[in-house]
Formats: C-alpha cells, sequence, structure tokens
C-alpha cells in the first residue's frame, strides 16, 4: 500500500505548466497552473485524466531543467491584460516529484489509474502553507487561482473529460482556506470525494506534517473512499 518512492519514481511522471509572474519591486512569484502525472509509458496525450485531484498549492514543485540550471517557466507582467491567456498557453515542462505527489501516485497504483490531474486552489508554488497563505492575501490577484473567474477559459479546458470521473478534494482544514476552497467547489464538475474535516469545505491534506502520518491518511483514505478499481492498461 505505501509503496516506496523509488519505485513510483520508476513508475510515472509528471509534467506541469510552471510560470511566474513579475511584480512591482522586482519581486517574481514562482507558480504551477496544473500537474498531471502519468504512467510511464502510457499515452497520456490520447486519453483524458482518470481522475482528478484538488489540493492547497504546489508546494516545492519545480522543474528537471531548474535542477539543470534551466528554464523554470516563462515570465509574465501581473498586470498584462492578457495575462490569463499568457498562463493558459503555458508550455508543459517535465517535474521533479515531491512527497505529496507520491501520495497520489500511491492512490494511482491502489485504484489502476494510469493518468491523474492536479489542480490547485492557488497556483504559488511555497512549501510554507502559512506563507502561501499570506502571499494570497498579500498580493490579491485573482489569476494565481486556476479557479477565478477570470481564468474560466483555460480551467474549462484543464477540467475537459472529467464530468464523470473521480474527483479527490485534499486541499487542507485551514480556516484561512475557506473562500478559495467554496470557490473550487463551485467550479468541480461533480460530486468531490476526500476525507472531510468539521466544515463542509475542509478536507485533510494528504501530507499531514506529523512524522508517520502520511501513511495513516493513505491508509485511511484507501478505506473510506470507494471507487471502482480499474486494471492498469500499462501494468
Amino acid at each position: 500500500m505505501f509503496i516506496a518512492a523509488a519505485k513510483l519514481k520508476r513508475r510515472f511522471l509528471a509534467k506541469g505548466r510552471f510560470y511566474k509572474i513579475a511584480l512591482d519591486g522586482g519581486i517574481e512569484v514562482r507558480c504551477r497552473s496544473v500537474l498531471d502525472i502519468i504512467r510511464k509509458d502510457y499515452a497520456w496525450e490520447e486519453n483524458d485524466p482518470d481522475a482528478l485531484v484538488v489540493m492547497m498549492n504546489p508546494g516545492s514543485s519545480t522543474t528537471i531543467g531548474l535542477a539543470q540550471e534551466q528554464e523554470d517557466g516563462g515570465t509574465y507582467g501581473h498586470s498584462q491584460v492578457d495575462l490569463a491567456e499568457n498562463i493558459k498557453a503555458t508550455p508543459w515542462y517535465d517535474a521533479i516529484p515531491d512527497r505529496t505527489q507520491y501520495q497520489v501516485m500511491r492512490m494511482m497504483s491502489h485504484y489502476g489509474w494510469d493518468y491523474v490531474r492536479v489542480l490547485n486552489l492557488g497556483d504559488i508554488r511555497d512549501v510554507d502553507s502559512d506563507e502561501f497563505i499570506r502571499m494570497v492575501r498579500q498580493y490579491d490577484n485573482p489569476h494565481f487561482s486556476i479557479f477565478s473567474p477570470d481564468r474560466d477559459e483555460e480551467r474549462r479546458a484543464l477540467l475537459e473529460g472529467l464530468t464523470d470521473k473521480p474527483i479527490v478534494a485534499a486541499w487542507g482544514v485551514s480556516p484561512a482556506l475557506e473562500e478559495l476552497a467554496v470557490q473550487a467547489m463551485r467550479c468541480l464538475p461533480g460530486v468531490v470525494h476526500g476525507l472531510k474535516g468539521e466544515m463542509d469545505y475542509q478536507y485533510f491534506h494528504p501530507l499531514p506534517r506529523k512524522w508517520g502520518e502520511p501513511r495513516k491518511w493513505l491508509e485511511r483514505f484507501l478505506q473510506e473512499v470507494r471507487f471502482e478499481k480499474t486494471e492498469s492498461r500499462t501494468s
């Protein structure tokens, strides 16, 4: 059930649309609009995703190119009138998986999914969730969320083919996420599944901070959230 990261890296690859937003004062905010996790040798470009997972923000996600001191996505000005179009046109980059994405890969292995799309409440890449929330409030730019009305066209394209597919919410239970979470739930094309918190908008994150808790999250999720298993087409 709790497959080692080394084995997961041999089974799956990740691709994402990475970009940066240039703010006043020379500040650049690193972002990612979407991530696709794909079983290796699977013809992902010819098929729709098997499921959608929505989490808080991309965390430490980076491109493989950045590790090689190469491109980490294009840079767009925050006040550009065509900002939404620029983000939508961002090319796909090979990505380095992080610990949260390994949890998604474990779900994929359990349910037999070959291809999963990952969206986030906000695009800002920061491993510190408190810092992510602070930046969202400080910069107050609707373009930082794929679920904003400003990015309707891009979101509709990314959700195409997912209407009848499993949708997993796992963005966390912080009260500070309420506005972003409610906005996202209004846009999702089907019934949302996940480990619920006390409030309707709260769903526990797959990577709790305490040691050993990620394994417990996965075990509980697989026990409580039932999807019809499929036989992997590339196993």
